[in-house]
Parts: C-alpha cells; sequence; structure tokens
C-alpha cells in the first residue's frame, strides 16, 4: 500500500463521523506503520461511531496531530501517557465514552492545547496541576466524570490559585464538586472568559471584586455555594453578562440598582439568599430579561410597576418574600409570561382578569391576601386549587375548585342599604344638633334677659317705688346684712309678688364692682328658691347720693346671712 493509498484509507474509512465501522484492529496497524503516511496525519476525526476498546497508545507518536475526535463512541480503558507527546496538539475530544483512570500529568506538556473535553466519562483522581499552567487553553471541560476536582466529580480541595495563568482559557465548568475554599482573586486575570460555572461546590468567602475585569464574561453561575457577604456591586462592571446565577443561602444585603445597569441579561437568579429591601425600580431597564427568579428572599415593599417593561420575560417567580400591595397594572404588558409565582407574600386586591389572555403555564398565587372573584378561562380553566389556596376571601372561578359563590348583587344591595342608613344618620345628628342650640339660644333670651335690658327696667322702678316696697328700708322686713350691703323684704304693688331687695353700701369699697358683678352672677344663677334676677336700681336718693339695689323673685323659702323667711 502507497502512501496515497493509505492516505485515501483513512479519509473514506476513519475521517467519516456517522458511518465508519472501522475497528481499532484495523486502526492500530495503520498508525504503527509509522513511516509510511501515518506521521504525517494532522486530523482525525472519528465520533459518532461504533468504536471499541482502549485509546491506542500509538497515536502518540504522530507528531504533527493538530485535531482528534473519537466523542460518542464505546472507548474504555485509561488515558495513555503517550498522548503528552502531541506537541502540536491544539483540540481533544473524547466526551460520551467510558474512559477510567486519571489525566496524566505528561498532558502539561501541550503547550499549544486550546481545547480539552472530556465530558461524561469514568476518569477520577485529581486535575493534574500542570493543565492550568498551559495558558494557551480556551476550554477544560472535564464535567461529568469521578473527578475529585471538576463538574459533577468529586473534586476536592481549593480551586488552583494559579488559575490565572490560563489568559486564554474562555471557558470554565467546575460546576458539582466538592470544591472549597475561597475563589482566587487572580480569576480576574483571564480576559478572555466568557464562561465560568462553578455551581454546587462548597466555595466559601466573598465573591472577588477582581471579578469585574471579566469584560467578555456572557455566563456567571455561582449557585449552591457557601460565598457569604454582599453581592459585589463589581459585578455591574461585566456589561456582557448574559446569565447571571447567584441562587446560594448566604448573600446579605439590598439588590442594588447597579445590577439593573446589565442591560444585556437575559437570565437572573438571585433566590435562596437572605436579601432584603425593595425590588429596585431600575429593574424595568432589563428589556432583554427572559426569566427572573428573586424567590425565598426577605424583598419588602410592593412589586415595583416598571416590571411591566420587562415585555419579553417569560419566567417570573417571586414567591416566599414579604411583597405587599398589588400586582401591578403594568403586568398586563408581560404578554410573554409563561411561568408566574407570587405565592408566599402578602399581595392583596383582586387577581388580574388580564391573565386569562397570556399563554401561561404555570400560575401560583396561593397564601396572600387576594379577593374577589377568580377568572375562569386561559389558564383558570384547568388550574388546581393549590394555585389559590391560602387567600380566603377570593370566591369564584370553576367548579373544579369549590370557592365559594360570589354574590355580587346581594352585596351590592347591602352596600348601597348601608350608605343610606349612613347618610341619614348624619342627617339626623346635624338635625338634633341645630336643634339644641336653637332651643337654647331661644330659652336664654327668655330665662336670662341681658343685664342691660335688666338695668333699663329699673329706670322705670323709682327710688320711691323702692323704698314704698321696702316701708322707708324698715328693719323689722330686714332679712339680711352682708359685706357690702342690706337686704329687705317686700312686696310689688303692681303684681302682689315676694321679692328680695338688696341695698349696696356704696361707702364700702368695691361696691360699685359689687353691684356688676352681681347682676352679672344672678343673671345666669340657676336656684329651686331664686329663680331669676327681677330688677336692679342704678340711681340716687332724695339727698343726692348714689344708690344702687337688686330685686329678685322669691318663692318658697329663701335665706340671706343665715336668716330664714318665707314668702
Amino acid at each position: 500500500m502507497t502512501d496515497i493509498e493509505a492516505l485515501f484509507a483513512i479519509k473514506n474509512e476513519i475521517l467519516d463521523p456517522f458511518d465508519s465501522l472501522i475497528t481499532w484492529n484495523v486502526f492500530v496497524p495503520l498508525c504503527q506503520w509509522r513511516g509510511v503516511f501515518c506521521s504525517n496525519l494532522v486530523e482525525l476525526w472519528a465520533f459518532k461511531n461504533n468504536l471499541v476498546g482502549v485509546l491506542p497508545k500509538e497515536l502518540g507518536f504522530l507528531p504533527k496531530f493538530k485535531y482528534f475526535d473519537f466523542s460518542y463512541n464505546k472507548l474504555i480503558g485509561e488515558f495513555p501517557k503517550s498522548y503528552g507527546n502531541f506537541s502540536g496538539l491544539l483540540e481533544m475530544y473524547l466526551l460520551n465514552n467510558d474512559l477510567e483512570g486519571k489525566i496524566p500529568d505528561e498532558l502539561g506538556k501541550l503547550k499549544n492545547l486550546e481545547i480539552f473535553d472530556a465530558d461524561f466519562n469514568k476518569l477520577s483522581g485529581r486535575i493534574p496541576s500542570s493543565l492550568f499552567n498551559l495558558s494557551s487553553l480556551k476550554v477544560i471541560d472535564v464535567s461529568n466524570n469521578q473527578f475529585e476536582d471538576l463538574s459533577s466529580n468529586r473534586f476536592a480541595g481549593h480551586i488552583p490559585i494559579n488559575i490565572g495563568k490560563l489568559v486564554n482559557l474562555e471557558e470554565l465548568r467546575l460546576s458539582r464538586n466538592q470544591l472549597t475554599g475561597i475563589i482566587s482573586p487572580t480569576i480576574g486575570k483571564l480576559h478572555k472568559l466568557r464562561h465560568l460555572y462553578l455551581s454546587q461546590n462548597k466555595v466559601s468567602g466573598s465573591i472577588p471584586s477582581s471579578i469585574a475585569n471579566l469584560s467578555l464574561l456572557t455566563e456567571l453561575n455561582l449557585d449552591h455555594n457557601n460565598h457569604r457577604g454582599k453581592k459585589p456591586s463589581s459585578i455591574a462592571k461585566c456589561q456582557s453578562l448574559l446569565y447571571l446565577n447567584l441562587n446560594q443561602k448566604n448573600l446579605i444585603g439590598s439588590i442594588t440598582k447597579e445590577i439593573c445597569v446589565i442591560s444585556s441579561l437575559v437570565v437572573l437568579n438571585l433566590s435562596s439568599n437572605n436579601l432584603t429591601g425593595a425590588l429596585p425600580k431600575e429593574i424595568g431597564s432589563l428589556k432583554n430579561l427572559l426569566s427572573l427568579d428573586v424567590s425565598f428572599n426577605s424583598l419588602t415593599s410592593e412589586i415595583p410597576t416598571t416590571l411591566g417593561s420587562c415585555v419579553t420575560i417569560v419566567n417570573l417567580t417571586m414567591k416566599w418574600n414579604l411583597f405587599r400591595g398589588i400586582i401591578p397594572s403594568t403586568f398586563s404588558s408581560l404578554k410573554s409570561l409563561q411561568v408566574l409565582d407570587l405565592s408566599r407574600n402578602k399581595l392583596s386586591g383582586i387577581v388580574p382578569k388580564y391573565l386569562e389572555g397570556f399563554a401561561l403555564h404555570f400560575l401560583n398565587l396561593s397564601f396572600n391576601d387576594f379577593e374577589g372573584a377568580l377568572p375562569q378561562r386561559g389558564i383558570f380553566e384547568n388550574a388546581s386549587v393549590d394555585s389559590f389556596i391560602g387567600n380566603p376571601r377570593i370566591c369564584g372561578g370553576i367548579p373544579g375548585l369549590k370557592l365559594a359563590n360570589c354574590n355580587f348583587s346581594h352585596s351590592k344591595k347591602i352596600n348601597f342599604k348601608l350608605v343610606i342608613l349612613e347618610i341619614l344618620g348624619i342627617l339626623w345628628l346635624v338635625v338634633m344638633v341645630c336643634a339644641f342650640f336653637f332651643y337654647r339660644f331661644e330659652m336664654s333670651k327668655r330665662t336670662f334677659p341681658s343685664l342691660e335690658n335688666n338695668l333699663n327696667q329699673l329706670i322705670a322702678m323709682s327710688y320711691q317705688s323702692i323704698l314704698k316696697v321696702t316701708n322707708g328700708f324698715s328693719t323689722s322686713i330686714l332679712i339680711g346684712v352682708g359685706s357690702h350691703g342690706y337686704v329687705h323684704k317686700g312686696i310689688l304693688e303692681t303684681d302682689g309678688k315676694h321679692v328680695a331687695i338688696k341695698v349696696l353700701n356704696l361707702l364700702k369699697y368695691g361696691a360699685i364692682k359689687i353691684f356688676i358683678a352681681e347682676c352679672e352672677a344672678l343673671r345666669n344663677v340657676r336656684h329651686r328658691n331664686l329663680v331669676k334676677l327681677l330688677t336692679a336700681c342704678s340711681g340716687v336718693d332724695y339727698r343726692g347720693n348714689k344708690f344702687k339695689a337688686i330685686g329678685l323673685r322669691v318663692y318658697g323659702q329663701w335665706k340671706f346671712g343665715g336668716v330664714v323667711a318665707s314668702r
């Protein structure tokens, strides 16, 4: 077989990715024939065949080899150490086989290696640290093996501190392991990194601020670790981020508005933390958002109306928080919604009817304080009671929910009657108050004439009349003596009524003031014997001296200065 014939055989039998049935017992002798064509072989693509057996160590003697792909076959056995001789190798694909054992340290010699993918095998042990010295590496994926380090393996220990040497690395997947320690700040040196997955490990400490240097980063997944402290605001500098997952259990503080300036975000997951405060209104600037999950936190206040601007959102999960108020009316714009979970909050108001027109696949509004009639079309046609349980004031809905009937006509009648009764009650109270004050006003005019009117009445009653009534101020009808005057009894000539006449001693200091004060006091006094102020006299006697006296109508017994008399 000539060199050309042998090369033709390889291309037609081995390089065909889907139809080749070649087995290693044919291929290996060809590779052992190093002196003919194998020494010049550059590419070998044999994925999705039925290749069985072990990886041929003879491949390691092909110095010009740059690419090979043995993915999706049935290869077993260990990784040959001879593969460390591929000095010019750029890409190596071995995913979806049954390879076992360790990755040999010799792979650290592949200075030009850019992609190493051994996903979904049975490799174990530790990833050789020599791999992290390969500055040419762009992608390393050994997830879903039985390692003690990378994704879905049993990787243990710390993330290598020299990971910053992989300056050309574009993708790093270390999810689902037992990694501990902190994320090395040197990760900020990976300026070409686009995909970083460290989820489901035991990584602790704070998220390094150097992550802000990863300007090309499109995916960041740090969920389910032991990170503590606040979410670094420096993440906002990663303006190429499409996917951000910080679903953990220990992040604290509030959701700052800085995260909302990453306008490229498509998926934002901040669930299962200890975040507090309000959801910033700037969340509405994430116009490309498809999924938002802030569940299992302690977020408060009302749901911002600006969230209605995220019209492309498909998944909105906000359960297990302390949100209050109503579902914003701006949600009517979220017509792309397929999942809406607002359960376990303190939301109130009615369930929006516009949700009937959404293409929802999942809806959960349970354990809030919603009220009123539940819609019956769209997602509500096949809804289960679990979606609305814990809202005792909702009613209606499809019969299968067995909610209370919404008797709105009866409710409206009751409310109308209550309103009428309240109005009539208020009017009755106003009338009664007005009547009371009118009665008081009229009684005061009839029962308590003003001091001025009483004095005017006195003017018509002369000093002579007073003198005659008291029989010349006789001591025989004197019934009392005070500090400022004398009290006599008498009978009026006009109507025969009994009166008490108090004549003030104007020689006493302050008698004039006493006269005025007593007139005012007696005008308002109430007593079972002293009925009212009858008259008052302010004038002069026969000698031209000032004279002042007070007359009171008397019934029954009365008492002045310790003397009791009857009419």
